[in-house]
């Protein structure tokens, strides 16, 4: 119960950090999605950029609405653009996935 509360959030929130720069060989080779160099160092800052965007918001929210549940409604939509990031072959759904990530974190 401790590893599944405790380490496997963590696990989830910090996998995009690494997840970017160790797929983008794997992204290059895929023919179909045709990244320029420009366009893969986006999906990098894009994390970053979507959690400063949302920062107001998540500051705003956690006045209103109890912690827990914004820490579970984030760890949800997390893992879901995550698993999304990592499903989908679109370039649009992927830089998308990845600002939600960021916002996700605000």
């Amino acid at each position: 119960l401790f590893i599944c509360c405790c380490f496997v959030p963590q696990i989830l929130m910090s996998m995009d950090g690494g997840s970017t720069s160790g797929a983008i060989d794997s992204i290059k080779a895929d023919a179909s999605l045709d990244f320029s160099h420009l366009e893969l160092s986006m999906l990098g800052s894009l994390v970053p950029i979507g959690m400063t965007l949302s920062s107001i918001f998540w500051g705003r929210a956690l006045q209103i609405v109890p912690s827990k549940l914004l820490v579970v409604a984030g760890l949800g939509v997390n893992a879901a653009s995550t698993v999304l990031f990592g499903t989908l072959r679109s370039k649009r759904a992927m830089i998308a996935m990845k600002l939600i990530m960021g916002a996700s974190q605000g």
